[in-house]
């Protein structure tokens, strides 16, 4: 088929190559101009499947009431975003319940288990480089309660293939030596040793490359401004740079999705979420971290990317607003530094390189995949803060789907029907 890919993020450089690998004539349209500008640039680089557990924890309510004005707070809601969040946001809070939270855990983790396979048997085919590392994740807790519910969460996910090593106060050292530092706050940690990390970007430029090569075009700095109908099937797109006839078209637009959508009347619940990140060069740097480390208590992951190193963190409730906040900038730093104390001196002299993005999340923190109730137009989007994890599967999945074939995964879980 001729098919038309809307985004140039991971999600739709990773959707355009699994298209044009299946035999389909590609074409990909991103609105900036370059590919990787929003949500996939400067994202946390972990590759977590250990990370499925939902956003919207039992509890969620509390926590987002008592962050309203607390711009310290790891996650916080802005009162000027309530209105418009009002449909999602209930929506979100009936996905707290303990029930829907444990069963959403299980369907991110077995989606994110299947698809960083898939990412390394990419990485491997096409010898793909993006300061890369397989050494695992390293969650630490200063709160030995908040280890022992980490701990159990671990145990109700190993059967799907997430291995994890339990680690007592300071022994979490013998998995990351630089916390030598701050081991005596620590109550313990869990190392995941099958997570991986990586810096996002270069990942899809790679893989946009390789795209290249398989046929797919690529425009960039096009805007799709609507999907049309004809015959009651997609039959092209409506763009900045004129119109194009296709065969059909996958909606991999990130938190753009809603408003294409809404033009062929679909209710895409897709919200931003606002995330932060900082990103320092290393080289000088001394007693530098060799793997991820997610630290509970502070909220915040630090990752090693080649000679850089980056803090991400925090959740942001405001609607629209790509705009950096340099407070919020300043909580990453101040957390990160309470971490790797050791890094405070090398990192003081230097501005950094100072990210936000909206993150496309759905109520129930599960992207929507598949086939929509419009013929010709399957979906792709909504993955929130584990597309990165979830990216190379859910391409994967939905490809096969395009194409005819049953997926390896199903993807009755996370098909748009199960918002009603």
């Amino acid at each position: 088929m001729r098919l038309a890919v809307i985004g140039g993020g991971l999600i739709g450089v990773t959707t355009a190559l699994a298209l044009a690998r299946r035999g389909h004539v590609v074409t990909l349209y991103e609105r900036h101009p370059q590919l990787a500008g929003e949500a996939s640039h400067a994202n946390g680089g972990l590759l977590t499947p250990s990370q499925g557990d939902p956003w919207n924890a039992p509890g969620i309510l509390g926590v987002l009431l008592r962050s309203l004005g607390r711009e310290d707070s790891p996650v916080l809601l802005r009162a000027r975003a309530v209105p418009r969040l009002t449909r999602w946001g209930l929506a979100f809070l009936r996905n707290a319940r303990l029930d829907r939270y444990h069963a959403i855990n299980r369907a991110q983790t077995a989606l994110a288990v299947y698809s960083l396979e898939r990412l390394r048997a990419l990485t491997a085919e096409l010898g793909l480089a993006y300061d890369q590392s397989n050494l695992g994740t390293l969650k630490v807790y200063r709160d030995p309660a908040a280890l022992e519910r980490a701990a159990a969460l671990a145990q109700m996910v190993a059967p799907l293939g997430v291995r994890h090593r339990r680690l007592a106060g300071a022994a979490v050292t013998e998995i990351e030596p630089a916390l030598r530092h701050v081991a005596g706050q620590l109550a313990g940690g869990l190392h995941f040793p099958d997570d991986g990390a990586g810096d996002a970007r270069l990942y899809t430029e790679a893989l946009a490359a390789a795209a290249r090569a398989a046929g797919v075009v690529l425009r960039a700095g096009v805007t799709v401004t609507a999907l049309l109908r004809r015959g009651g099937r997609i039959a092209a797109v409506a763009t900045t740079a004129g119109e194009e006839a296709f065969e059909g078209a996958v909606l991999c637009a990130g938190v753009g999705s809603p408003a294409l959508g809404r033009k062929l009347g679909l209710r895409l619940p897709v919200a931003p979420v606002k995330g932060y990140s900082i990103t320092f060069d290393a080289k000088a740097a001394p007693d530098l971290p060799t793997q991820p480390v997610v630290d509970d208590g502070l909220h915040i992951a630090v990752t090693p990317l080649g000679n850089r190193i980056r803090f991400v963190g925090t959740a942001e409730f405001t609607g629209e607003d790509r705009r950096v906040n340099p407070a919020r900038i300043a909580n990453l730093v101040r957390a990160g530094q309470a971490l790797y104390p050791q890094l405070k001196a090398a990192l003081a002299g230097q501005e950094g390189f100072p990210w936000a993005c909206l993150r496309p999340m759905t109520p129930d923190c599960l992207p929507i995949l598949g086939a929509s109730p419009v013929p010709g137009l399957w979906l792709n989007t909504g993955h929130g803060y584990l597309g990165w994890t979830t990216g190379a599967g859910s391409a994967e999945a939905v490809a096969d789907l395009v194409s005819g074939k049953a997926p390896a995964l199903s993807l009755e879980r996370y098909g748009l029907g199960r918002f009603g």
